[in-house]
């Protein structure tokens, strides 16, 4: 039996999006079907460097145009899986951060760059991507997430709008903006993820549960 290195990406890519069960979810609200690289405005473009060096595709669906939310408090996990850009640019999620330092810089399955969690509460994320071209110019999550600086978020695919790892493809407009020819959306990528409870909290709170239930139930045949 064969296989495709296609075929081997996609099942990279579908680990990579997977994990833990968890009660929070996240929820792409809005936007345009479409896929990167590219533009929402089909403009000329070059290949997206992450996708071919960190999942070995060329290509995947998702929105843009959209707004990030979780629908009950949780915590979140950050996760850098790479970038191609020659500016500095910038991920930053309630007061934690991340800033690339080179050109280019990619992450290998099921690995990443870097990493750190936050607390949200529940609603729209609250999150921004940044850069230095331009002087200095960002987009937060639920502001006009539109061409020319804008991020593209999937679940891997367009169709999907709710999951517990969500993929967030950020672009700089840094070579051309105005012809479109860098409108790829590789220019820092990152993986947001809800953070299940540990197993040992899930039993802690079993027990404490079941403490509970039996302390009532003394009391009531003490009573």
């Amino acid at each position: 039996m064969g296989f495709s290195f296609k075929s081997v990406a996609a099942a990279a890519l579908a680990i990579c999006l997977g994990g833990a069960a968890s009660a929070a979810t996240l929820s792409i609200d809005g936007g345009v079907v479409g896929s990167i690289p590219g533009g929402t405005d089909g403009a000329p473009t070059t290949q997206n460097n992450v996708l071919t060096n960190v999942f070995g595709l060329t290509t995947m669906d998702g929105f843009y145009g959209s707004s990030i939310s979780v629908d009950e408090d949780a915590r979140i996990k950050v996760q850098v899986l790479g970038w191609e850009a020659g500016a500095t640019n910038t991920f930053t999620m309630e007061g934690n951060s991340f800033s690339t330092d080179s050109k280019f810089d990619y992450a290998t399955l099921p690995g990443n760059l870097a990493e750190f969690s936050v607390d949200s509460l529940a609603g729209l994320l609250n999150f921004d991507f940044s850069t230095t071209v331009g002087g200095g110019k960002s987009v937060a999550n639920g502001d006009a997430n539109t061409s020319p600086l804008n991020f593209f978020a999937t679940f891997g695919d367009g169709v999907t709008t709710s999951g517990k790892n969500l993929l967030l493809f950020f672009d700089d407009t840094g070579k051309n903006a105005i012809a479109g020819i860098d409108d790829n959306h590789d220019d820092l990528v990152v993986m947001v993820s809800v953070v299940p409870l540990p197993a040992g909290v899930l039993l802690l709170l079993t027990g404490v549960g079941g403490l509970g239930v039996a302390s009532r139930r003394r009391r009531k045949a003490v009573a």
